[in-house]
């Protein structure tokens, strides 16, 4: 994820190609597979909204209360998912 210039956490000096970066990919079968189990378990436990983080193929956390990812896909694509999903409950 890029964080916006001049934001606290990335005050090093680099250039701005240089900063870290996250960029949305698609699941091999190996996390989709883990996923899905993941997403059941979170299901039965009357979660309805996380997300998921991986690294590689190990599972690195599981966001429930605060899915960080949702802010950062409503500022670079415009999805609006955190308004959907509370217009839909």
């Amino acid at each position: 994820k890029m964080p916006k210039k001049n934001y606290p956490i990335m005050s090093w000096p680099a250039n701005i190609e240089n900063w870290p970066s996250i960029t949305l990919s698609q699941p091999d079968s190996v996390q989709l597979q883990r996923a899905n189990q993941i997403a059941a378990d979170l299901k039965f436990a009357r979660v309805h909204f996380a997300t998921i983080d991986f690294i590689g193929h190990r599972l690195l956390e599981i966001n429930i209360t605060s899915p960080g990812l949702l802010q950062w896909l409503d500022s670079n694509y415009n999805l609006k998912l955190a308004q959907k999903y509370w217009q839909n409950i």
